[in-house]
């Protein structure tokens, strides 16, 4: 996709990670299984759709190619599974223990929050480059 976008091969693979996206990463270290599976679920459930949106974007309005849009189109289905086992896996932890059940549904919560935040850092980060 980098290539279709007008990077070339190095560029993608050589970007330095955002600043913003490390408010993500770094707390899951800090986390019990239960938050984290609920910080990776709240991630995780968001991306068929989103991956959706950016399939029928890349088609519809940029008239991209099968090979350009794949990935997006893997992660319409594949992240539905993913997301499941996520909660599955959460259920297991958070079962007859309602303070561990309020305790992800918390980390949840922040975890959203800390995406959307990321997602702003990283347009800020973007429109100081474009300037």
């Amino acid at each position: 996709m980098g290539q279709v976008a007008g990077c070339g091969l190095a560029e993608p693979s050589s970007a330095r990670a955002c600043a913003a996206t490390g408010v993500v990463i770094g707390p899951t270290f800090m986390m019990s299984p239960a938050e984290a599976l609920a910080a990776f679920y709240a991630y995780e459930s968001q991306v068929p759709r989103v991956a959706e949106a950016k399939e029928a974007g890349l088609r519809d309005l940029y008239h991209t190619d099968e090979k350009t849009r794949k990935y997006f189109e893997v992660h319409k289905t594949a992240d539905v599974f993913h997301s499941n086992v996520w909660k599955q896996q959460l259920a297991k932890c958070v079962d007859g223990d309602p303070a561990a059940a309020e305790r992800a549904l918390d980390a949840a919560e922040a975890a959203a929050q800390a995406l959307w935040h990321a997602l702003d850092g990283i347009e800020a980060e973007r429109t100081v480059r474009a300037a």
